[in-house]
């Protein structure tokens, strides 16, 4: 769960706008509908066919986009690029590992998918940011993800008619279900 949380606490930090990467797989801008990611029955264990081509697809995309990244001429300023690598590296991380990986792309991908499904673009990154809350909030002192409890991210807000309080109890609910 901590890989987990991890990673998705380091997209949020990152984001700045709606259409930003939500998950581990947009950031490094790979399709978990594809093969080697699904099915999943095909790369879930070591010793499963498509495993090893799963680490190898996400060692080069990391690669490159750490190559890419070491040569921006840091328009974004240092701050934002040393988040950017913080959560390439978290999400790769979470997609190398082989119980967090499947947890992420078996139960936690598709409850992901239907907190955000048909929600106006200025509501997805506060419904994400609950989630994230109900689903992390143990792991965080241990995990040094505190900062995303404070709200510093402003993408859409909480009041503007896009959360339902009752949704974080029916999210948690839904990954006990899967």
């Amino acid at each position: 769960m901590q890989a987990v949380c991890n990673a998705q606490g380091h997209l949020q930090l990152l984001a700045k706008y709606p259409s930003d990467p939500r998950t581990a797989f947009e950031l490094l801008n790979l399709d978990p509908s594809t093969r080697p990611f699904f099915p999943p029955k095909n790369s879930r264990w070591e010793q499963d066919e498509w495993h090893q081509e799963l680490l190898e697809t996400v060692d080069r995309r990391y690669t490159r986009l750490m190559e890419l990244s070491s040569q921006s001429d840091g328009r974004g300023g240092d701050e934002h690029l040393k988040q950017y690598k913080l959560a390439l590296t978290a999400a790769s991380d979470l997609l190398f590992k082989d119980g967090p990986g499947r947890f992420y792309v078996d139960t936690v991908l598709p409850v992901l998918a239907r907190v955000v499904h048909g929600q106006l673009p200025r509501c997805v990154w506060p419904r994400l940011r609950q989630f994230h809350r109900d689903l992390c909030a143990a792991t965080w002192p241990s995990t040094g993800m505190l900062g995303v409890l404070r709200d510093s991210l402003r993408i859409g807000a909480a009041d503007s008619g896009c959360f339902d309080s009752a949704d974080a109890s029916r999210w948690i609910g839904l990954l006990r279900l899967e």
